[in-house]
């Protein structure tokens, strides 16, 4: 990075720490030139948001000679690009890196993380008809809702067959599981009674 800053009038310029830049002024024409090498600040990001139990990834650029990350739940880290596997609701938040430069000179950068919960999936409902009959299981929990088999996307099914029926719920891109076993009712024997 190179700033060129003209002056009409005779003077001198000099940094104000190593930190900003190096600073030469040269004479031109009773203009002086000052040429600043800007140390370019950091960037932190991310790759969420993420879904609990997943990994999250943090990034830092620019190069810089250490790395200082801290954040949610007492994390630290000195690599450039940690990664924090498992991740749970408690670790979502602000993440700030210190990057130090070659001059030793500290810069900070920030990045939030979004981690979602899982949706709790639950079903719910009569699970024996009688022969013939049949029975609605209702799902709930998420968004959206994909059962099998079947492959409904509605949040209610009703079914009539002896199967195990699973749904597949959604909310913000993460997903939770469960399942139901449906049976029909067993009819007792009929006995003839005569009298003697």
């Amino acid at each position: 990075y190179v700033l060129e800053i003209y002056y009409d009038i005779l003077g001198s310029h000099t940094s104000n720490s190593n930190c900003d830049a190096t600073v030469s002024v040269n004479n031109n024409n009773n203009n002086f030139t000052s040429q600043f090498s800007i140390i370019a600040p950091p960037t932190a990001s991310n790759t969420g948001a993420y879904c609990a139990g997943q990994t999250i990834q943090l990034n830092a650029s620019n190069g810089g000679s250490n790395y200082q990350w801290s954040g949610p739940n007492s994390f630290t880290n000195t690599t450039q690009n940690p990664t924090i596997s498992n991740a749970t609701t408690a670790m979502a938040g602000t993440y700030t890196v210190s990057v130090s430069t070659a001059n030793n000179c500290p810069v900070t950068a920030t990045t939030n993380v979004v981690v979602n919960p899982n949706p709790n999936a639950q079903i719910t409902g009569n699970l024996n008809f009688c022969p013939g009959g049949n029975t609605t299981l209702t799902a709930s929990g998420g968004g959206t809702y994909l059962w099998s088999p079947g492959g409904e996307t509605t949040a209610s099914i009703v079914v009539n067959t002896t199967n195990t029926y699973t749904v597949t719920v959604t909310n913000n891109g993460c997903t939770g599981q469960t399942q139901a076993t449906v049976g029909v009712f067993t009819l007792g024997s009929i006995h003839q009674i005569t009298s003697p």
